[in-house]
């Protein structure tokens, strides 16, 4: 990579999210405007859009913690925060600096550039989704997909593809009816909740750190519904030793959070301890595969209630289903994100409610 005048183009994001911190941090958290909030959220979509994934990430994540500030038992954390507005100020002037003097070396580190690759079609099933909310401005759905057919990737690669659709904060509309509404390539993101294999064509895809394919759309691509019936169980696959080895050989720098390394798992015959009194946002499970333990923390917001509902069933059934999750080494301890359960006829989200999938709904309370 080198630092050209393609480049410049970035100053003004950068220089706006570091002034924002700085404007954040000179306040203090009871002085923060809901203005310096809104530009730390149009910052992250511009990132977005721009591809700068590691910046993104971060903004993302830190908008969602200054939401939960001013919510009681929402589970804010003024360490993660801390560490979330100090990575980003730290990336924006690096990045600053690295274009200023044409450092390409140090552009290259920051950016993380991945190669990207057309990919005339795709064919995949999702495994499950993660909503990120940050109320008053977006949704986010990240979808875990499978590869099924494919020309240049092998059969089950893992795959991701995230969508951003506005969400109001005094929205009566469950988050998960936002699938509804039309992307400008001619499909709706609900889709994906399915269980049908989704079909991709003229796509653009990139391969990242930890093995996983990210998935572009662009104005051409094209997403339609497949017929074909699905082993689900036969997707169920994943190779311990290789994700071991990858968390081993991680080494995280100034520039990475504790919870960077993640890795997907499907546990079979696994053990689940809900605590006897009530369960709500922040309680802590604890979900155990064989010797291993993982720490798991009920969500807050719209998936608290599909979550613990569905894993409270299931603590009281005899049988497990399989459970496809992701796993973060969060400083050296295993923490365990449940994603889905894995049934014969497809995957049971726990992040997110097929029912709220109300057209009608989503209607009535949009403004035209």
């Amino acid at each position: 990579m080198t630092a050209g005048p393609q480049h410049n183009k970035l100053l003004p994001l950068v220089t706006t999210v570091a002034a924002a911190i700085e404007d954040l941090l000179l306040g203090g958290l009871t002085a923060t405007s809901s203005t310096t909030v809104r530009i730390l959220e149009a910052c992250f979509q511009e990132a977005a859009r721009a591809r700068l994934l590691r910046l993104g990430i971060c903004l993302r994540a830190a908008a969602e913690e200054l939401a939960r500030f001013s919510v009681p038992n929402s589970g804010f954390s003024a360490g993660r925060l801390q560490t979330l507005l100090s990575r980003a100020w730290v990336l924006s002037r690096a990045i600053e600096r690295a274009i200023a003097d044409k450092d390409a070396a140090l552009l290259a580190r920051l950016l993380e550039p991945t190669l990207e690759e057309p990919c005339d079609q795709l064919e995949a099933v999702t495994l499950g989704v993660i909503p990120r909310i940050v109320a008053g401005s977006y949704v986010a759905f990240e979808f875990r997909l499978r590869a099924t057919r494919s020309s240049s990737l092998s059969r089950t690669s893992s795959l991701l593809w995230s969508c951003i659709l506005p969400f109001r904060k005094d929205s009566a509309v469950p988050m998960e009816a936002y699938l509804l509404m039309p992307l400008k390539q001619g499909f709706v993101p609900a889709l994906f909740l399915e269980r049908k294999r989704v079909v991709f064509s003229q796509i653009t895809i990139s391969h990242t750190p930890a093995g996983s394919v990210r998935l572009f759309l662009g104005d051409k691509s094209r997403v339609s519904a497949g017929e074909a019936p699905v082993d689900w169980k036969a997707l169920a696959c994943w190779d311990p030793a290789a994700a071991v080895n990858r968390l081993s050989r991680h080494e995280p720098s100034p520039l990475d959070l504790d919870t960077d390394p993640e890795e997907e798992v499907f546990l079979e015959n696994w053990d689940i301890d809900m605590p006897e009194n009530r369960v709500q946002a922040g309680t802590r499970i604890t979900i155990r595969k064989g010797s291993v333990t993982f720490r798991v923390t009920a969500p807050a917001g719209p998936a608290e209630k599909v979550f613990l509902k569905t894993l409270g069933d299931i603590a009281r059934a005899p049988a497990r289903p399989i459970l496809f999750g992701l796993i973060h080494l969060d400083c050296d301890s295993l923490s365990l994100e449940p994603v889905s359960l894995i049934m014969e006829d497809g995957p049971v989200p726990l992040l997110a409610d097929p029912a709220n999938l109300d057209r009608k709904l989503l209607l009535k309370h949009m403004k035209f």
